[in-house]
């Protein structure tokens, strides 16, 4: 038996590393509470940090340009926007003279206002924008207060980084060919700097807890990015075991680049198409090396989430239209704001709920404040030169807003017409499919829109009336559920004899059991996140759409969730 120690945490990065850690710690940031003496100075004081740490990241931004990694400069760029939003330095110059706080209290206070609202939001992936809010507060007050970091440019062949918190700035320090995977004991799958390791391909466990305990400087470290699994000082035995496992993941990765070019059909020759899911440009690159047919979600609510007020139409313009270009001018769906009720102070600000998920939220915003959704939807208008740019709208539960959607998108195109500005005047409108009612009334629907997509994540909760971020219930949460399935059939039996497209864009279609099923009822496209495609177009390849047809309505009659997964592992 062995005396190992291991450790779980949430794999970030998929892949084995192996190698000698070094724990990268901080010294502590202890922020001087003193009154201004003189405001001026403190003024003064912030101006020239704010300075610094701008030109820092500007030289980042050469640097990465030399070494063409795309994945960097992007995310510098927004990391720039938001060291230079002028909100948030006059927020701070307010504190200082308004409330004589000494420069570093000021910083602190400003930028913790911003992070607490952040992290309040429900989805994960803006929550986890709060580290990058972090990462900037703290060089500013690493500045401020003249505290140096451990210079990690230099290390050792075969390290595996340790720390509380890995950042964005830790990331554009390394030197990535030294490193063999990172354990941080806080962060998540969206945050920046997972970004960076998942397009850099190093293995990384965020969320691990007590890791700087556990984990001595020199400790041999074996950690398995998949399943979020680390061995301190393993035996002889299991670093064979890992190195098995390693070899076997290189194989498959590289056995999966031959699907890149692939057409993706079924075994009877089905056409199935595979768009991906994104938030970014980053997402997006990756989207297209793995040969996406498009982008069949693009999340727009992180463009309004990025920032403490909200973006301009020509912002919003610029970004959609990069992403139209970015993918060859291959379809792009853009979903329009889509983000719950608990928000910060940017003009989408509304008072907190006791339910967001079933609250203020979706095209519920959009309706209410369509000064916001018709901005949006201006820019979506004019980026759409190709004609290859969709709106999808999110949450819809009545016909009544779907029509009053429509309305305001006509109020636009009448307005950019009168203005005399550029924009193409034929565009196609979806909606969600996300919840029972729209499920239900999918017949009503499809007469009024062009396309469905379906959101298997929130069908699935809003259906089962289960909480999937609830601990105490989410043994509930489960795709198997035969109610869920039925919903899904209805919404594309509808979609085929209005001869309108359907899309699912959930998890679901990266669960292995249920990919079957699903091209079973009938569905031929997904979106799916960017580094699943290949490995989701290999399955489609072997899926026979004849037999699972008929397997599929079988399994439409089971009576509970647990029947259908017992089906599921037979086929």
């Amino acid at each position: 038996m062995s005396n190992t120690t291991v450790l779980t945490g949430l794999g970030v990065s998929p892949g084995i590393g192996i190698g000698k850690s070094i724990i990268l710690k901080r010294e502590n940031i202890i922020i001087p509470k003193a009154k201004a003496c003189d405001v001026s100075k403190e003024k003064y004081r912030f101006l020239e940090a704010l300075e610094s740490v701008k030109n820092e990241t500007k030289s980042m931004i050469a640097n990465s340009k030399n070494s063409f990694n795309k994945t960097k400069i992007d995310i510098l760029n927004a990391y720039l926007m938001i060291i230079d939003d002028k909100k948030i330095s006059s927020e701070i110059i307010h504190l200082i003279e308004e409330k004589q706080l000494n420069a570093e209290s000021a910083v602190n206070n400003g930028f913790n206002i911003i992070i607490k609202n952040f992290e309040l939001i429900e989805s994960e992936y803006i929550k986890e924008r709060a580290f990058d809010l972090l990462d900037i507060r703290d060089r500013l007050l690493r500045k401020l207060m003249n505290i140096k970091i451990k210079n990690i440019s230099n290390l050792n062949k075969d390290t595996i980084i340790i720390t509380k918190d890995f950042t964005l700035s830790d990331s554009l320090q390394l030197d990535f060919s030294s490193v063999n995977g990172i354990v941080s004991q806080i962060g998540g799958k969206n945050s920046h700097a997972s970004i960076i390791a998942r397009s850099l391909e190093i293995p990384s466990i965020f969320n691990v807890k007590n890791a700087l305990k556990l984990i001595n400087d020199g400790d041999t470290i074996l950690l398995d990015g998949e399943k979020g699994e680390i061995v301190i000082n393993p035996s002889n035995s299991e670093l064979l075991h890992y190195k098995s496992i390693h070899s076997l993941y290189i194989l498959n990765k590289n056995k999966l680049k031959a699907f890149k070019n692939k057409d993706c059909h079924t075994l009877d020759n089905r056409r199935i198409k595979l768009y991906a899911n994104v938030s970014s440009p980053v997402e997006a690159k990756k989207s297209k090396e793995n040969s996406a047919e498009g982008i069949g979600l693009f999340r727009s609510e992180l463009i309004f989430l990025n920032r403490p007020y909200l973006p301009t139409e020509d912002e919003q313009y610029n970004i959609y239209s990069d992403i139209s270009e970015f993918v060859d001018n291959k379809d792009v769906t853009i979903r329009t704001i889509d983000i719950g009720g608990d928000k910060f102070k940017n003009g989408l600000s509304v008072l907190n709920e006791s339910n967001p998920s079933l609250g203020y939220r979706g095209i519920r915003i959009c309706l209410k404040r369509p000064d916001i959704f018709k901005t949006q939807i201006r820019a979506i208008l004019r980026a759409n030169q190709n004609k290859n740019i969709k709106i999808l709208l999110p949450m819809i539960s009545s016909i009544h807003e779907l029509r009053s959607s429509k309305n305001i998108i006509e109020e636009a195109k009448f307005e950019l017409l009168n203005e005399g500005i550029t924009f193409n005047k034929s565009i196609k409108v979806g909606i969600m499919i996300e919840t029972p009612a729209c499920a239900i009334m999918a017949d009503t629907f499809a007469k009024e829109c062009d396309f469905f997509s379906i959101g298997t994540n929130d069908l699935i909760q809003y259906t089962a009336a289960v909480d999937r971020n609830n601990s105490l219930v989410s043994e509930l949460y489960s795709p198997y559920h035969p109610s869920v399935l039925r919903l899904i059939a209805n919404t594309v039996k509808v979609a085929k004899e209005n001869n309108i497209p359907c899309c699912l864009c959930g998890e679901m279609a990266s669960n292995s059991l249920m990919l079957p099923v699903l091209i079973g009822l009938g569905i031929k496209s997904f979106s799916v996140s960017p580094n699943l495609l290949l490995d989701i177009k290999e399955k489609i390849l072997n899926i026979n759409y004849s037999k699972m047809s008929k397997i599929s309505q079988s399994i439409l009659n089971l009576e509970d969730e647990i029947a259908v997964e017992k089906a599921l592992l037979k086929i």
